[in-house]
Order: C-alpha cells, then sequence, then structure tokens
C-alpha cells in the first residue's frame, strides 16, 4: 500500500465527497484491490478507515471474492496491533456496487507526519489523541507506514525501530496463533500511529495454514492469477520463488527482510556483503534476530528468543559487591535474582501475581497469572493491557482505566468485574474479544465504554432499576457479540444522539426500560430480545443493507405522558417490529427507511395509561415504507396516517388507515393489503412491479369517496380489476 501521492489514474472519490453514510476526510493509501480513506460517519461525526474495492479486469470477479473473504475473516480477529475490521457491506459508487470494510483509524496529523520525515524520533513524543486533536481542528489524518523511515531525512531511533518490531513481532505471533499466514509483510503494510506503535495492515493475500481464506473450492479463473506468485519479491521467503504454497515460515522470513531493510536502509539479499554485515555490523541483537528468520532453508527458521534483560555497568557492579559481601558464586546468584525482582516488566509481574501498571502509551500482552483473582491492573492514558484468559474464569481485583486506556479480553474464559466504587475506577474501554465474556456486577466505580466482537459476551447482573446512564459511557457491538442483563428493568437512557451500536450478529436480551433509547443496526442483521417496556422514547435504524429485528415482549404504557416508538430519520435499512406479545403500542412514528410489521399489534382500546386516556395515531412520513404481514388494531378514532411519498406494502392488516395524496400502495407478490376502514384523500398509486397474479387491496368501508386507483408498473398483459370492496391484479 502507497502511503501519499495519487496514482497516475487517481482515486475513485476525493476528499469532501459523501459516499453511503460516510464523508471523505482523506486518502490513505492504495493497495492491489482497493484504496483506503479516512472518513467521518455522518450521523455520528465518528472517524474511520474506509477501504473499498477497485480493482477490474479479468481478475476482477476472483479479487473481489478474495476482498470479501478476507474482509469476513478479520472481523474474526481482536489484537491491538492488527487494523481491527468493525464491518464489512457493498457500497454504490458511481454507479456501480462495490465491497467495502470499515476499519479503526490508524493515522498521523499531516504536520506529525512532515515532522517524522524529517526525524521519526517525533514519532515517539506524539500522543494519539494528537490524531483526533488534529481531525477536530479541522485536519483530517494521513498514513505514515514503515517505508517511509526508508525516505526519512534521519534514520529511525533505535528505541522506535524496538516499538515496531514488538508490535508487528506481537501481531505476526496472535495470527499464526490462529493459524493465519498474512502473506505480504513488508514496510508498507505496517502502519505507525502516535507513540511510533505499529499496525499490520492489508490482508489480500493471507491465508490459513489449513487452506485459503475463502469458500471451499473456489479458485481463480484467470491462468495468469492462479498462476501467479503473489507477494512484494523483495519480501518472499525463496522457496515461494519456487512456487510453494505460503506458511508461517515464509512471514518469518518477510519479517526478517522487512526488519533488515529498514533498520539498514538496503534489501536483503542473500550476498556476500550481507553475510558480513549480518557478521559484523549490526548490534547482537538484531544480529541474532536477522540469523533466525533469515535462514534459506524453512524449517530452520524460527523466532528469535524475547529481548534479555540488558544490565548498566552499575547494575553489575551493584551485583559485584553483592557477592563479595556475601562470599561466592551462591551469593552471586542470589543478588542477580534480587535484582532482576526488583526490575520485572509488566508480564513477568503479572505471571508471578503482582499489581501491573502500564504508563502513558505503554502496551503489554499477558497471559494466566498464578492465582484466579486477578492482581490489580493500573492502566494510565493511552495504555492497552491485553490478557489472554486461556479458557478459565477469572475474578478481577482493584482496577484503575483512564478514560483513554484499554483493557482487552482475548478468549475462550470469563472475567467477573464486581463494579464498586470502592476498588473500581473504569473510565476506559473493555474490549471483549471472540469466545470471550465480560461479567459486570454491582453499581459503581466509572463510566466504561464495553465493545464486543461475534462471539463475545457481556453479562451484566443489572439488580434493579439500574440506568446505563450512570453506569456506562457506551455498549458498542458494532463488531457483533451478545449482551444480556440480569434482574428487573435495566434503565437504557444513554440519549438518543449516542445509539447502541449494534453488528452482523449482534444481540441484546434482558428486561429492559427505554427511557430515552436509540439502537443502531450498522451492519448484517441485529436483534433485540427480552421484555421491553417503552416509558418514554425508542427510537430504532439501520444502515443500508443493515435489519434491526425488535423480538421479545415490547410493552408501551404513556406513563410520562410523551412516549413514542420511532423509526428514526437516520433509518436507511430495515427494521423488523417482531415482538409476541407486542402491546399497547400507542404512538408510533415511522420516519424513513423501511418498517416490517411481523407481530400483532393492538393499541390499548381502554386507553388507561395514555395521554388524556386518548391513545395517538401511527405516522408514516414521506419516504418511509411500512410492509410485513402483521395485524394493527388501532384504538377507536385513532389512525395510520400515510404522508405524501410514504408506502404500504402488502400483506398487512390494518384496522384503519389514512392515505394523504401522493401517498403509495406497494404489492408484492399475491399478497393481500386489508384494510377494517379505509380513508383515500387522493388518488391511490398502486405499484405493481413486484405483484403477482391474485395480489389484492381489500376494505371492508369507506371513509369517504371511493378513491380513484392509478396503476404503475403494471406488467404487459395484466390489469388490476376494481371491485366495490376489492382491487385484484388479474
Amino acid at each position: 500500500m502507497t502511503s501519499q501521492g495519487e496514482p497516475p489514474h487517481g482515486y475513485l472519490l476525493a476528499p469532501g465527497e459523501e459516499v453511503g453514510e460516510w464523508v471523505i476526510l482523506s486518502r490513505l493509501g492504495r493497495g492491489g484491490m482497493g484504496e483506503v480513506y479516512a472518513v467521518r460517519e455522518a450521523a455520528t461525526g465518528h472517524r474511520f478507515a474506509l477501504k473499498l474495492f477497485v480493482a477490474e479486469g479479468g481478475d476482477a470477479d476472483f479479487l473481489r471474492q478474495r476482498f470479501r473473504d478476507m474482509a469476513s475473516a478479520l472481523l474474526q480477529v481482536a489484537h491491538p496491533h492488527v487494523c481491527k475490521v468493525l464491518r464489512t457491506g457493498w457500497l454504490s459508487v458511481r454507479g456501480t456496487a462495490r465491497p467495502f470494510l470499515v476499519m479503526g483509524l490508524v493515522g498521523v496529523p499531516p504536520a506529525l507526519r512532515e515532522a517524522a520525515l524529517r526525524d521519526p524520533a517525533a514519532l515517539l513524543g506524539a500522543k494519539a489523541s494528537s490524531v483526533m486533536e488534529g481531525a477536530e481542528a479541522g485536519e483530517p489524518p494521513v498514513s505514515f507506514t514503515a517505508a517511509d523511515l526508508l525516505v526519512a531525512a534521519r534514520p529511525a531511533p533505535p528505541a522506535l525501530l524496538e516499538r515496531i518490531w514488538a508490535d508487528t513481532s506481537d501481531a505476526l505471533r496472535y495470527l499464526h496463533g490462529l493459524g493465519v499466514v498474512h502473506g505480504d509483510i513488508k514496510p508498507g503494510n505496517i502502519l505507525l500511529g502516535a507513540g511510533g506503535h505499529a499496525t499490520l495492515v492489508d490482508f489480500g493475500l493471507a491465508t490459513l495454514a489449513e487452506g485459503p481464506l475463502r469458500a471451499p473450492g473456489y479458485e481463480p479463473t484467470c491462468p495468469n492469477l492462479r498462476d501467479a506468485i503473489r507477494g512484494t519479491p523483495e519480501y518472499l521467503a525463496p522457496e515461494l520463488l519456487r512456487g510453494g504454497r505460503p506458511t508461517p515460515q515464509a512471514d518469518l522470513y518477510a519479517l526478517g527482510a522487512t526488519f533488515f531493510t529498514i533498520s539498514t536502509g538496503v534489501p536483503y539479499v542473500d550476498s556476500a556483503a550481507i553475510r558480513l554485515l549480518l557478521d559484523d555490523g549490526l548490534p547482537a541483537l538484531w544480529r541474532g534476530r536477522f540469523r533466525a528468520l533469515l535462514s534459506n532453508d524453512p524449517t530452520t527458521r524460527r523466532w528469535p528468543p524475547r529481548r534479555i534483560l540488558r544490565l548498566s555497568r552499575r547494575a553489575w557492579l551493584a551485583i559485584a559487591l553483592g557477592a563479595g559481601a556475601a562470599g561466592g558464586t551462591v551469593a552471586l546468584g542470589g543478588a542477580l535474582a534480587r535484582l532482576l525482582r526488583a526490575e520485572p516488566g509488566p508480564a513477568e509481574r503479572w505471571a508471578q501475581g503482582l499489581p501491573i501498571s502500564l504508563g502513558p502509551s505503554e502496551r503489554a500482552t499477558v497471559g494466566a497469572p498464578p492465582k484466579s483473582r486477578l492482581p490489580a491492573i493500573d492502566l494510565a492514558r493511552e495504555a492497552v493491557l491485553s490478557f489472554r484468559m486461556e479458557g478459565k474464569t477469572w475474578q478481577q481485583g482493584p482496577i484503575a482505566l483512564n478514560a483513554a486506556a484499554t483493557l482487552h479480553l482475548i478468549g475462550p474464559g470469563t472475567l467477573t468485574i464486581t463494579h464498586a466504587p470502592k476498588d473500581c475506577a473504569i473510565d476506559g474501554t473493555i474490549r471483549v474479544g471472540r469466545d470471550a465474556t465480560l461479567a459486570i456486577a454491582g453499581t459503581g466505580g466509572g463510566r466504561p465504554t464495553v465493545t464486543l466482537t461475534q462471539g463475545a459476551t457481556l453479562a451484566l447482573d443489572t439488580l434493579n432499576n439500574l440506568r446505563l446512564f450512570g453506569r456506562f459511557r457506551m455498549v458498542d457491538l458494532a463488531a457483533g457479540g451478545t449482551w444480556r442483563s440480569r434482574g428487573k428493568r435495566l434503565c437504557l437512557d444513554l440519549g438518543g444522539d449516542r445509539p447502541i451500536l449494534l453488528g452482523h450478529g449482534a444481540s441484546y436480551s434482558g428486561h429492559w426500560v427505554s427511557g430515552d433509547c436509540h439502537f443502531r443496526a450498522v451492519a448484517g442483521e441485529a436483534t433485540i430480545g427480552g421484555i421491553g417496556h417503552v416509558y418514554h422514547a425508542l427510537a430504532l435504524s439501520a444502515a443500508a443493507g443493515a435489519t434491526l429485528t425488535l423480538g421479545g415482549a415490547l410493552f408501551m404504557y404513556d406513563y410520562w405522558k410523551n412516549g413514542e416508538i420511532r423509526v428514526d430519520d437516520a433509518n436507511a435499512g430495515t427494521v423488523v417490529l417482531a415482538a409476541s406479545p407486542c402491546h399497547p403500542l400507542c404512538a408510533v412514528d415511522l420516519r424513513a427507511g423501511r418498517t416490517l410489521l411481523r407481530a400483532t399489534v393492538t393499541q390499548d382500546t381502554q386507553a388507561n395509561w395514555c395521554r388524556n386516556k386518548t391513545c395517538h395515531d401511527w405516522s408514516l412520513r414521506g419516504g418511509a415504507t411500512l410492509g410485513g404481514d402483521g395485524a394493527l388494531t388501532l384504538a377507536p378514532g385513532r389512525t395510520l396516517r400515510a404522508e405524501p411519498g410514504a408506502t404500504l406494502e402488502s400483506s398487512l392488516t390494518l384496522s384503519h388507515a389514512t392515505l394523504a395524496a401522493g401517498a403509495r400502495i406497494r404489492l408484492v407478490g399475491a399478497g393481500t393489503l386489508r384494510f377494517g376502514t379505509l380513508a383515500a384523500r387522493g388518488p391511490i398509486r398502486v405499484d405493481c412491479a413486484a405483484a403477482e397474479p391474485g395480489a389484492r387491496i381489500v376494505w371492508e368501508a369507506l371513509d369517504g369517496a371511493r378513491p380513484d386507483v392509478v396503476a404503475e408498473f403494471l406488467p404487459p398483459g395484466r390489469t388490476l380489476l376494481a371491485e366495490p370492496d376489492t382491487l385484484t391484479l388479474r
């Protein structure tokens, strides 16, 4: 992926353009299959990286499938140094449907990029927050990769190289643990952010150790692509150049070649001059790494050992003096052991069951501690702690997370946090990875953001009337996952301007109350279940191509005199009302997108709770569609009001509806749209494009004159037969 500058043929999109629900901020780069842009979500203002498939020609079909398979596979990956795919789908660009994926944004402000090109050490002193601050000031972030270090005016300092090595090697170890072979490790695929932290990107050539990341049996049809050697030649292992298949050992060779290039400034080739450099011209630490990684024989390649503690002259003097005082080699070993215990790293402290503390921007990955109760955790601003739970159940000890810190749970396993103010101050983000469960009980101690991925679970003990606003800053299921609450009345009162995001496969269930809540499906199919009560306002929406299903049981009482269910203006997808029972729904406002009624809905015909003891009309605004196969029985004197531009679809059953001039009926299949009482305030326009013979519109009574009917998109040879109480497609 190139980091800056336009190729001769240009990019598909320009800064300032709107595509789907995003506004393009800047161009971040272009690879073999896709273009990457920094974008802002128009509805929320949140910033992401959008990768758009652009390949054309004879290989396009195969590459498009590879792109989609790669995107689906990356939805399952959760590691702080691997690009995080949040959602996938299709976008219409210049009249062409193209696959896309949305990732977390890794970039730097333009000023930091210019400073790093002068001196890469500038990356080490920068904070990740500067990216957002620059974006808020009107400067969209730009990319900076390890390849840019090769053209910088000054060489990268050792501390920066060590940080890039630690992040990249940790990411690759993680991927190999999942059986994923990256296939294209090179400097241009290592994004660098503020603080010098690295993120591994571009999985267009990724495969599984047991097979490719694609549906079984799918093969490229183009001989040139099928038989090609794929990858970047300067970083390909010798066996790949001879036609071998990608393996983790090939990734190790590419990793060694990559770091040889960015640390020396010259590409690695197996030559006498390079061997001399490896023997005598590099620091011993890097010589050992390169010897382990760059063997021509893949069977002898191995991960180099972790970095050995290097002791200063003063430390060795302290050991020697201690040994002299104790009088022997046994004392020397004891003094060394004491010194090592006095300066363990975070992972070593954790493994010993000791509290762990990470400073600003520090990162660490830890495994299982010796006891089921975790050591105390203290994470400073922008620190990241990744915990591999190894299939066990854990109890959290005292914990403090800065608002910009992250605790990442890597499953399988369960972590239970007793969320009490005396030992918890969780204001940061807890990311729950696949097969991991986060269980939270208690009522205080900060307001964390909890994000789930597919296969992750959040189990919340709500006690009674737990208010989400007072306990959580956000619950984010945009990447999938399951959220369930136990107890009575979880008050979903985050506020309509901060929707609860649900991605493909995401679900929520429990006993809940909507005070002022907005559920939004951002991708695929998401569900809300359990027992729900609407006491104030419940907003629902779905992004284009997404579906949000409201199931379980739903009750609505206008107790606070202004209760409402609203399919929001932001809805561009499909909302399904499928709760059973589903009553009484007193006030419903369908403003945009498509709503499917799959339930039997009855208003409160006794009007015991509603405002002035009266239920409200349902509203179907212009541009909104109501369809499905459900039934709606409205209270006496109430009606479903369809405004100009609104659409009703068969096969609904409605007790009363009022259609304004310009409203539309769409017949689907052989379905029937039934009205108890129909009031038409102008001609009824009937869309027959998707109808089949036998499709009907039926009414029991008319409120007013018999309406005029205008048939649209009538198939050749078909007629819309008008009878006293029926319109039938023949």
